[in-house]
């Protein structure tokens, strides 16, 4: 896939085993990533861990995208429908390059 994952992990406290993955072009990005992913599905799994008036106003978004779309996947999850996708769709891969076309022979 050549995806470049980070993953984080709580490992202490009341919410030890939750995990979030994130991408990006280097390693300060994805790790940056996971952590947001991470507080994102802390938060959106347990409201009252943070106290979300003060937060952006993007943040407040996300969460509440977040705990609908999760609320749509455990309605299907529980009524034996197959899963929708829920909105999230993968990009398609951006088409591989062939091979470097053959070298011309240097002139005599």
């Amino acid at each position: 896939l050549g995806a470049h994952i980070r993953r984080a992990a709580i490992t202490h406290s009341a919410y030890v085993g939750m995990a979030a993955y994130g991408t990006g072009s280097n390693v300060r990005r994805r790790a940056r990533v996971a952590k947001l992913a991470l507080a994102v599905a802390v938060l959106a799994d347990f409201p009252r861990a943070g106290q979300v008036d003060g937060y952006p106003q993007l943040l407040r978004t996300l969460l509440q995208v977040t705990r609908e779309k999760k609320e749509i996947a455990l309605r299907e999850a529980l009524s034996g429908q197959a899963p929708a996708d829920a909105g999230f769709r993968a990009a398609p891969a951006p088409p591989r390059p062939g091979p470097p076309p053959p070298r011309e022979p240097p002139p005599p």
